[in-house]
């Protein structure tokens, strides 16, 4: 026996010893290959930077992949907006802004935003440096949020920062336009102008050195399912992307160059093509012919722009989305044939290189060339100078051709596959022998091959496989070697270097296979993982033997609910036990220790002998058959459950009965949860749609917003015009009168009275006329028929108005013509018309009509907000439907079931739980014997914890439904923000526009109070209309300045900050220049003109409170020419009139400006509000995403292990016990709960 033990200490010693040897072997060639590298200072700590990012930069395939749905949308983003397709619609075209940040921020903002993620980089940048030369250990969760930020910045937000850094080309080249953001590089742009190039500077370059060297290129990798085998694909991606992003600011916006603009962008998708298709650096094929899919889906539609461009086809937006989807098919398919064609090519170069009739042709040819002529007449000079040229013969285009035919391996991952893959590299490295990249990628594909074969080593265990492996490990370091050697630029160096890190970081899988049996002398990391898992074995061992203990006792609620929290606990260290053991197996190649321990641990602790029979089988397949006997005596007895514990197995067919038993019974007790969580996956999916739907139709509500203030804008006006419509044509009939043409060119009324009516005409009845009626709103206008007949009273609305009031005017100054200048003209119908209307008829149904626009903008307004209430009412009665049918049904069953199966121990005799306890006790002894450790107890304390219990699943899902209903209805609350502050301002609006139409009615009685019209005004009233108007007009500003209207006042406006303090001549943007045609006097001067608009008006109407207590008195007859000529006369020199109207221009130039800023302001608002509903819907949904993880998902499965674990230790109870137990036996056999 003692002799025994000596022979076997002294193998392990030699197996150290060797195991030793190998690994200082392996440091060695590392060693060698980095000192061949020349590496300087800074070029260690800038390549451990990127590995150390690479290292822990390890997204999951979900993320990775959504990175790639965001990528290719920002891709989309640069063809389809405004810029190509003036007429896109509003929705997609915010959704393309969002994704790529357009427009979103203001470009200062952006700026700083963009500037600040770039300090950021560096910042970490030069920190880890820094902490790296001084020997300091770099925060691991620093390096992580690192890896992160820049994985981030490179893939999501590569894009929208080359938009915010290239936006400052958006500026305005007219330098003399007062509305301009930025006049083109002159002021703050310039400024602007070279810190964005110098933030791109630095942006860019970090983006191209972490295109470089942050990647990993391994093949075979399950945690890369995007690796490549080069970075030619990331680097040409982001050069383009610079460039077409540059292009689409310089030339499509700067310049206006529309078709050189698509050219370029043509020009660019097509280059990425042509270089996919030569590289196709992708492994996986399906990426490959994905990214040709979209490429070539963006160069089909460009290229029919353009041809659309040149021969002027009008551009339909669908039409290129449908070019979309054939080029997305066509793409992939010839992505897919190229690649086969390809491939074949160069399969067929090399089955010709190496046929056995070309082989004897050439070697023929070798032998003739070679031989010696036997001229003797050649002289000696001429021999020794003949130059003898060889003609190589090669297989491949470019050193990239060998991994792009190798990536077959991907899918034939046997030892022939290996092999061919070995050899069609060996041909690359004899014919680019002097190329670096070739070695490099031979080596990846090398070191992916030896990884996946020591992974899944149980499949490569013949003797073929073991000495592909041997060459697979020398040539990898020779290989590798070579390629160091030959690397002169810093990217080469870089990846001899990444690969050293990777072979290092790898060494426990790579290990050679001969040593790989004794594990445990690798490093310190694998022994404390197997420290861990014999820990977690022993820990569920006292959590069963604390389970059972409490199970003897269940007389009351309290002791029931406390072994199902005993329970719930149990389970968590049976699950973190599991995925140790799995991770503690692969870790450990599935050696023979591993597997023990984890056949131990499925037996013992899971309880679950299938799991323990495969793995008892995979062992016996890795032993010899010399050992079988060991195995069998090993497992049949010293590690076999006592009898009481297995008497319920006694044969495979009782097993095989049990198991099925077993399975049909967890269906039962689990159904309602699978249901559950099925159920509320649908809720979930449909409360996203809801919410998509809703965001639509917000979308389409706040379109029918902006259409109402465009309308506001349009409708505002028609006061004011019918007003001036009437005061030109009072002087013109004053002309006429005196037999003046007024179509004079010093005269400009008939020119007022055309440009008036061109714009109701062109203007304001296309838009008002999809909105108005026809219904009277009771107020009375007069249309004279005959003079000789009694006019006719008509109660028509204010558009059938306005028609006639074009109409008429449009006759008045066409039919003007010299038989008509009599003071008969003053009685003429059509001018009876306006003149009968001008004693408050018409200016009662206009301002009326001011009301009717501002309740029609409201009613929208109000509309978008029920149906908010409308959407909420809906979304909050689907998530209750949800709660009380749905959620707590099943939970209560699911509760229901689990505190059953619990209180059916209740039937069993206690001595069963105390021999239960002394067995585990047993057991934990046993593995602490075995495996020479001590029970360091840090299980021990289950059930003390007052932790949930399954009673506590029905409410975390309440809370989960009330946090859905809050996240879906959190981006449509934002509305309130919006329409408080719109309403306010429309109503603040319509009612200052009052004012115009007031100031111009007062230009027009000024003027009757000179005329005296008898025929249509009797004594005084001209004096008494202008009074009247006067005291409303006060009235009103009086209430504008209290903020009765809104709530605010002009100066409480943001918006109109511009026209509040000096704002100089203010007039529409189309009457701007009418402020140089202003005549100033002593009363009218330009300090009162360039007044704010309250100063104004409070002048203004001290004036005409002046005017109206001294109004002239004298009287003419207006009958003769003359007198009316005096009448004319004396208007035109009262310092009065001259003022009113002077200072009206003024008035309704501040109106017409404050409805321009707030129609602006309000169309930007919306925008603002569409993209940032947009924004929080997209957060919120994701975020249900995670919270559904979170509060269903993450409970529901932990819930569905602890009916598991509660069956199978249900089901571990011996026959002779349960049968005893009549409830247990009809639970076990029958899966009923219930007699």
């Amino acid at each position: 026996m003692e002799m025994s033990e000596i022979q076997n200490d002294e193998n392990n010693i030699i197996e150290d010893d060797e195991s030793d040897n190998f690994n200082k072997k392996n440091n060695r060639e590392i060693q060698n290959i980095q000192s061949s590298l020349n590496l300087k200072k800074y070029e260690q700590n800038l390549f451990y930077y990127f590995v150390s990012i690479n290292k822990i930069n390890i997204c999951p395939r979900a993320i990775k992949l959504l990175y790639v749905v965001i990528e290719t949308i920002q891709l989309f983003s640069l063809f389809y907006n405004n810029d190509y397709f003036p007429t896109i619609p509003k929705e997609i075209n915010n959704v393309t802004s969002v994704f790529i940040f357009r427009n979103i921020l203001d470009t200062k903002i952006s700026l700083i935003v963009a500037g600040s993620a770039v300090c950021l980089l560096y910042f970490l940048f030069i920190l880890h440096f820094a902490l790296h030369i001084s020997s300091i250990k770099f925060p691991n969760i620093v390096l992580k949020v690192n890896a992160v930020f820049i994985e981030l910045m490179q893939r999501i937000f590569f894009i929208p920062v080359l938009y915010a850094l290239l936006s400052f080309f958006d500026c305005d080249k007219d330098k003399n336009d007062p509305n301009a953001k930025y006049i083109c590089f002159t002021g703050d742009h310039l400024t602007i102008s070279l810190i964005s190039l110098a933030e791109l500077f630095l942006y860019v370059s970090f983006a191209y050195l972490v295109s470089f060297f942050n990647q990993s290129y391994i093949p075979l990798s399950k945690n890369k399912p995007l690796g490549l085998s080069s970075n030619t694909t990331i680097i040409n991606f982001r050069r383009i992307m610079l460039l077409e992003v540059a292009n689409l600011f310089l030339f499509q916006v700067y310049f206006n160059l529309q078709i050189i603009s698509s050219i370029l962008l043509f020009a660019g998708f097509v280059y990425l093509i042509y270089t996919h298709y030569n590289y196709q650096d992708y492994y996986k094929k399906s990426i490959n012919c994905f990214y040709s899919a979209i490429w070539s889906s963006m160069a089909l539609s460009t290229f029919v722009y353009i041809f659309f461009s040149i021969f002027r086809i009008r551009i339909y937006f669908q039409i290129f989305v449908l070019l979309n989807i054939v080029g997305l098919v066509i793409g992939w398919f010839s992505n897919t044939f190229y690649y086969n064609w390809y491939s074949n090519k160069v399969y067929t170069n090399i089955e010709k290189k190496y046929n056995q009739q070309h082989v004897i042709s050439k070697l023929k040819e070798q032998i003739e060339f070679d031989h010696p002529r036997d001229d003797e007449e050649r002289s000696l000079e001429t021999i020794v100078t003949e130059k003898k040229v060889i003609k190589k013969e090669n297989v491949y285009n470019r050193p990239s051709d060998c991994a792009y035919v190798s990536k077959f391996v991907l899918e034939n991952r046997s030892i022939e596959g290996f092999k061919l893959v070995h050899s069609l590299f060996k041909e690359g490295v004899n014919q680019f022998e002097l190329i670096p990249e070739i070695y490099i990628q031979y080596w990846y594909f090398l070191h992916g091959m030896r990884k996946f074969m020591n992974i899944n080593q149980m499949y490569f265990t013949d003797e073929e496989s073991e000495e592909f492996m041997k060459k697979v490990n020398y040539v990898s370091d020779k290989a590798l070697f070579k390629c160091a050697n030959l690397s002169k630029s810093l990217v080469n160096k870089f990846l001899v270097y990444n690969a050293t890190y990777i072979y290092e970081s790898d060494k426990v899988i790579t290990i050679n296979r001969e040593n790989s049996q004794d594990n445990k002398n690798v490093n310190f990391e694998l022994n404390d993982l197997r420290h861990k898992a014999i820990q977690y074995h022993l820990g569920a061992l006292n959590g069963l033997k604390n389970f059972f203990d409490t199970l003897k006792s269940l007389e009351n609620p309290e002791e029931v609910k406390n072994a199902i929290n005993y329970n719930n606990e149990l389970t968590d260290i049976l699950n973190s036990g599991e995925s140790h053991f799995k991770k503690f197996v692969v870790e450990f190649n599935y050696s023979k220790e591993s597997l023990e321990l984890y056949v131990l641990f499925l037996r013992n602790s899971l309880n679950r002998e299938d799991l323990a029979g495969q793995y008892i089988q995979m062992l016996e397949e890795n032993e010899d058959v010399d050992k079988e006997e060991d195995i069998k005596k090993k497992y049949g007895g010293g590690y076999e459950r006592s009898e009481k514990m297995s008497s319920s197995m006694n044969s495979d067919m009782e097993n095989r009965k049990t198991r099925i038993l077993k399975k049909n019974t967890l269906h039962k007790c689990q159904q309602p949860l699978h249901k559950l969580l099925s159920i509320v996956q649908i809720v979930t999916t449909l409360a996203i749609v809801f919410g998509i739907v809703g965001n639509i139709i917000y979308m389409s509500s706040f379109t029918n917003i902006t259409e109402k203030i465009d309308f506001y804008n349009v409708a505002a006006k028609s006061p004011v015009l019918t007003s001036q419509i009437i005061n030109a044509l009072r002087h013109i009939t004053l002309l006429a009168a005196q037999g003046i043409d007024p179509r004079g060119e010093q005269y400009d009324y008939i020119y007022t009275i055309a440009r008036k009516t061109k714009y109701l005409n062109g203007t304001y009845f296309p838009v008002v006329y999809p909105i108005h009626d026809l219904e009277s709103r009771g107020y009375v206008t007069i249309h004279p028929l005959d003079p000789n007949a009694i006019d006719d009273l008509r109660d028509i609305n204010y558009y059938q108005v306005l028609r006639k009031i074009y109409k008429k005017a449009q006759l008045i100054i066409d039919g003007v013509r010299p038989e008509l200048f009599t003071p008969e003209i003053f009685y003429r119908r059509n001018i009876r018309f306006f003149l009968e209307n001008s004693k408050g008829q018409f200016g009662d149904l206009l301002i009326n009509s001011l009301d009717e626009t501002n309740e029609t903008v409201t009613k929208v307004i109000s509309r978008h907000e029920t149906m908010f209430y409308i959407l909420a009412a809906s979304i909050c009665v689907f998530m209750f439907f949800t709660i009380f049918k749905i959620i707590i049904p099943n939970s209560n069953k699911s509760e229901k079931s689990i505190k059953e199966i619990i209180c059916l121990f209740k039937t069993l005799p206690p001595k069963f739980f105390n021999e239960q306890a002394n067995e585990y006790s047993d057991q934990i002894q046993e593995v602490c014997d075995n495996y020479e450790v001590e029970d360091e107890g840090q299980f021990k304390k289950i059930g003390q914890s007052k932790r949930k219990n399954s009673s506590s699943l029905k409410f975390t899902f309440i809370i989960y439904c009330f946090m859905v209903i809050a996240l879906l209805l959190i981006p449509f609350l934002i509305i309130f923000f919006y329409t408080t502050e719109c309403k306010n301002l429309i109503n603040f609006l319509t009612n200052s526009t009052k004012r115009g139409y007031y100031v111009s009615v007062v230009n027009h009685y000024d003027m009757e109070i000179f005329i005296k019209d008898r025929y249509y005004f009797r004594e005084g009233e001209e004096l008494t209309l202008l009074t009247d108007t006067y005291n409303k007009l006060q009235k009103l500003e009086n209430d504008l300045k209290s903020g009765k209207f809104g709530g605010k006042t002009s100066a409480d406006y943001k918006v109109f900050d511009e026209l509040n303090n000096n704002p100089g001549c203010v007039r529409s943007k189309l009457l701007i220049e009418t402020c140089n045609t202003r005549k100033f006097t002593d009363l009218y001067t330009k300090e009162l003109s360039e007044s704010p608009l309250d100063y104004i008006v409070m002048e203004y109407l001290n004036k005409l409170n002046e005017f109206i207590n001294n109004p002239p008195t004298c009287t003419h007859n207006l009958v003769d020419p003359n007198d009316i000529a005096v009448i004319d006369n004396e208007i035109r020199q009262s310092e009065y009139v001259g003022l009113f109207f002077s200072m009206s221009d003024d008035i309704i130039g501040h109106i017409d400006r404050m409805n321009e800023l707030a129609s602006d302001y309000l169309f930007y608002e919306t925008n603002l509000f569409i993209k940032i509903i947009l924004y929080t819907h997209i957060v919120c949904s994701f975020a249900i995403f995670i919270i559904f993880f979170i509060f269903v998902s993450i409970p529901i499965k932990k819930q569905l292990r602890v009916i598991d674990s509660l069956i199978n230790i249900t089901y571990s109870v011996p026959s002779s016990v349960y049968n005893a137990s009549p409830k247990l036996k009809i639970f076990i056999e029958n899966g009923k709960l219930e007699e």
